[in-house]
């Protein structure tokens, strides 16, 4: 599914960027027709910068933000445009996150400003926004959909209190029902964001399985109303940590 080019939609530009170590990588970007000044840097699930995270960066322009996509896999794949059947596997088995933040901090540059900055992801890279938060990037929060914190192609999977390590805000997302990320994850977050005495709000959404914002995005019945709540309380965070 795609959007037309109308007022409420703003247009999309496919840019390539250059990360600290010199390696290029393409981006979506998309500016808001009502900006408030925030500036989200948007981390997809594996799949990386496919057609469909055009879409998801124009709906997130929806909260007043300049929001900016990255593709993870640049260093090995080239710019050049993903298609829906693009086979990411040999390239995620050599990610390295140091190379995705690496390449967020660039992205956030590109939108330039000097508004709120926040990571948003979804699956590894809800988890790569919360480790950017754990980190000196200059944001005001961070928002992971079903944050998975396993193996990132060369990296080991991460602790699970290694959320009590960020410096801002925090908002998770998470399915009742998802198999990648169990309610588990949601708990353990929650209970190490809270003894380090961090500011967050976890909310776990029953009966949704992974992913359930972006199926619900893209046509698939059944998530609609937790995909709802989800932005809204992603439009509050916005508003509360601006």
């Amino acid at each position: 599914m795609c959007y037309e080019e109308t007022p409420t939609v703003p247009p999309l530009d496919e840019i390539v960027l250059t990360s600290a170590d010199g390696s290029t990588f393409g981006a979506y970007a998309a500016r808001p027709a009502n900006p408030s000044g925030a500036r989200i840097v948007l981390l997809p699930d594996v799949g990386g910068l496919r057609p469909a995270v055009a879409d998801l960066a124009r709906r997130f322009t929806e909260t007043g933000a300049a929001v900016i996509a990255v593709d993870y896999f640049g260093r090995t794949a080239g710019t050049g445009p993903r298609s829906d059947d693009f086979d990411n596997d040999p390239h995620v088995e050599v990610m390295q996150r140091a190379n995705v933040l690496a390449d967020a901090r660039a992205a956030l540059d590109y939108l330039g400003g000097d508004g709120p900055a926040y990571a948003l992801g979804f699956c590894l890279g809800g988890a790569t926004a919360l480790v950017a938060a754990t980190e000196d990037f200059g944001l005001a929060g961070a928002i992971a959909f079903c944050p998975y914190h396993g193996e990132m192609g060369q990296d080991p999977a991460l602790p699970d209190d290694f959320v009590s390590g960020v410096r801002v805000p925090v908002l998770g997302l998470f399915g009742g029902d998802d198999k990648p990320v169990p309610p588990t994850v949601a708990a353990a977050f929650e209970k190490a964001l809270e003894d380090a005495g961090k500011d967050y709000e976890i909310v776990v959404y029953p009966g949704q399985p992974h992913g359930f914002f972006e199926k619900d995005h893209f046509g698939e019945a059944g998530h609609e109303e937790a995909a709802a709540d989800a932005f809204e309380r992603v439009k509050a965070f916005l508003r509360r940590t601006a």
